[in-house]
């Protein structure tokens, strides 16, 4: 029979992907199908009896055979010939026969579990908890095989990434039998098939891809136009992923700085967690669900103002779950998502609620995570977001010239905690020097000449970097620096005059040292020109008050390299 040919091919398609060879795709290509030629007199081939065949409750712990199965009907109704319903079946029949197919394809291909465990979000948990393990000299015999075993299971997560392509290929076919809108159930299931849909919206996210990317931003259209024909609002869809797929899952992730309304809590006492329970059980979004953090992102790129206060109650739990989460990964996308909410939250909403408070107390911390406690990739990775969120949520607290002091205070607490302590405390690591050093620029840009009274501790911080004895061996920090300088420059232009000597010092010897390499990268010269333009700006701010050409003749006396740069 064909059909078992063609479910052989499946198969051995399957065993491929689980061998991890190269270049296998996720589903059969059409040369691999053209052997498979189905008659059309033929009742086997109809789609009843194929679902009667497949897709039936089977012990599956692997997903291989399920994954046989969905490159199978996925190859069958590639052409839509080949998706006949025989005999005379209502719309409701045939839902029945298409929807609940729907919904298995669904669960199979939601990101939980199996990502949870990956390296990225599960490991270092099961790691940390093996450590503390050996500090208390006990045995977790149980966890130490979980750690190797999640170690191992990496073939098997390209194998699921290849079914969760085949998978929402399989759906979008399946939407073009029967849209997953008619039926009784077609309300709940369009709602479980967008939430799968946004799970995959993500390209960074280790589930997804450019194909399912790609699948899934071509399906949802198509899925809320039919949404919004059955005189079904966006929002009220909005509403239902909060309250039947996002609250649940952060039900139990309680805190106390805010109430049951995503207000600020007034006097609350901090909760205490008993040390006997289970992080899995109080964060099944981190441990099993892990989809639930994209598709969260996805309903918050999607919110208007409207709409965010309409749902307000449900927004904030997952959002302050996400920042004060112990999990770097998790704490980034949090950070990440509190930004992209600031970005559409009305100031006035924010100021009723009192959240604003809420969320510096949220972010602050975050500025603390750095070498040598937290790996430099993570430390990088949640400053550049935490940094991001701090201005983001200084413009939505502080709007206009109204509250220009209280931003300028603001974003003098970040200057203090945030760029000049995190540089005394890991300034000898570059990586983090040149995030640090960027993001100063940035916020000497927005607090402008209000940034003088810091200029006691930038101008050395500056000058230092660029003075360094081996600063050229990383020249990201070097033209950060400089670029640091101009600012400092551009705004504060009427402290240049007392600052000279130590900014003109950092530039003089950076210039030097770049001069004196054997062999300038084009990052060098490209450095060299940045600080020539920098000394002219300096220089013409000086020529107004200041005779400079006879204390830039001494200096080019002293060192001849110095006549191209120091130019009046």
């Amino acid at each position: 029979m064909h059909i078992e040919r063609l479910l052989d091919l499946a198969r051995q398609h399957v065993e491929k992907l689980k061998a991890k060879k190269p270049d296998v795709p996720a589903c059969l290509t059409d040369d691999d199908i053209t052997v498979f030629q189905p008659d059309d007199n033929d009742d086997t081939t109809s789609l009843e009896s194929i679902l009667g065949m497949f897709f039936n409750p089977t012990e599956d712990k692997l997903g291989i055979r399920i994954h046989s199965e969905i490159i199978f009907l996925e190859a069958w109704l590639r052409k839509p010939g080949r998706a006949r319903i025989t005999g005379s079946h209502s719309s409701s029949q045939t839902a029945t026969l298409i929807h609940p197919l729907k919904q298995t394809v669904i669960n199979t291909v939601l990101p939980t579990q199996p990502w949870a465990e990956s390296l990225r979000f599960y490991l270092s948990e099961k790691s940390a908890y093996f450590q503390l393990a050996n500090l208390l000299s006990f045995t977790f015999e149980a966890v130490e095989k979980s750690v190797v075993a999640a170690s191992d299971d990496d073939g098997d997560l390209a194998r699921i990434r290849s079914m969760n392509v085949a998978g929402l290929i399989l759906l979008s076919h399946l939407e073009r039998i029967e849209p997953s809108s008619s039926g009784r159930e077609g309300e709940q299931l369009t709602v479980s098939l967008i939430s799968c849909l946004a799970s995959f919206t993500d390209l960074r996210e280790e589930w997804s891809g450019q194909k399912a990317s790609e699948e899934a931003h071509c399906l949802l259209p198509v899925l809320l136009g039919s949404f919004k024909a059955e005189s079904k609002s966006f929002r009220s869809l909005i509403g239902v992923l909060l309250e039947q797929h996002v609250k649940p899952l952060f039900a139990k992730t309680k805190n106390p700085a805010i109430t049951s309304q995503g207000r600020k809590a007034i006097g609350s006492a901090p909760t205490n967690y008993l040390l006997s329970d289970p992080e899995s059980e109080l964060k099944p979004w981190k441990f099993h669900d892990v989809y639930v953090v994209t598709m969260f992102r996805w309903i918050l790129e999607n919110l208007d103002a409207t709409s965010m206060e309409e749902h307000w109650p449900l927004l904030i739990p997952p959002l302050l779950a996400l920042v004060d989460d112990a999990s770097t990964p998790f704490k980034v996308r949090g950070c990440e998502l509190l930004t992209l909410f600031l970005a559409k939250v009305p100031s006035p909403l924010l100021e009723r609620t009192g959240l604003g408070e809420v969320f510096q107390k949220a972010l602050m911390p975050c500025l603390s995570y750095l070498p040598s406690l937290t790996p430099e990739n993570e430390s990088t990775a949640i400053l550049e977001v935490t940094y991001v969120a701090l201005f983001a949520l200084n413009h939505r607290l502080f709007p206009g010239d109204k509250y220009q002091l209280l931003r300028i205070e603001d974003f003098d607490k970040v200057m203090r905690n945030g760029i000049l302590k995190g540089y005394a405390q890991a300034g000898e690591n570059v990586r983090i020097a040149e995030l640090l050093v960027k993001k100063l620029t940035d916020l000497v840009n927005e607090m402008g000449v209000d940034s003088a009274k810091h200029l006691k501790h930038i101008i050395p911080l500056l000058s230092q970097v660029l003075s360094a004895p081996f600063a050229t061996a990383y020249p990201p920090l070097l033209e950060a620096s400089v670029h640091a300088i101009d600012a400092v420059v551009v705004n504060i232009w009427p402290r240049v005059a007392y600052h000279r000597g130590e900014i003109l010092e950092g530039l003089i010897i950076c210039w030097c040292r770049i001069h004196d390499e054997e062999t300038q990268s084009k990052e060098l010269q490209r450095i060299q020109t940045d600080i020539h333009h920098t000394v002219e700006l300096v220089t013409a701010i000086l020529k107004t008050n200041i005779d400079v050409a006879e204390e830039y003749q001494a200096l080019i006396d002293s060192d001849r390299r110095l006549q191209n740069l120091l130019l009046v």
